[in-house]
C-alpha cells in the first residue's frame, strides 16, 4: 500500500510539473504574438502614412504618378 501511495505522489507531482512547463510555454508564446502585432500595426502605421504623402504629393504634382503607385503595392 505503502508503494502504491508513493506511486501516485509522484505522478500528482509529476502532472503539476508537467502543467506548470505548458502553461509557461503558453505564456511566452503569448508575449510573442503580443509583441509581433504590436509590430505588424507599427508596420501598418508606416505603410499608410507614406500612402497618405505619396498621395498628397501626386496630388500636389510635386511627384510623378509611379510614387502613389509603390505605396500603394
Amino acid at each position: 500500500m505503502d508503494a502504491y501511495v508513493k506511486s501516485a505522489e509522484y505522478n500528482v507531482s509529476y502532472s503539476e510539473t508537467e502543467i506548470v512547463s505548458i502553461v509557461k510555454s503558453y505564456y511566452f508564446q503569448l508575449l510573442y504574438n503580443y509583441s509581433k502585432l504590436n509590430l505588424l500595426n507599427y508596420q501598418d502605421t508606416l505603410y499608410t502614412d507614406f500612402f497618405k504623402a505619396a498621395s498628397l504629393k501626386n496630388s500636389t504634382g510635386e511627384t510623378t504618378l509611379l510614387e502613389k503607385v509603390t505605396a500603394e503595392t
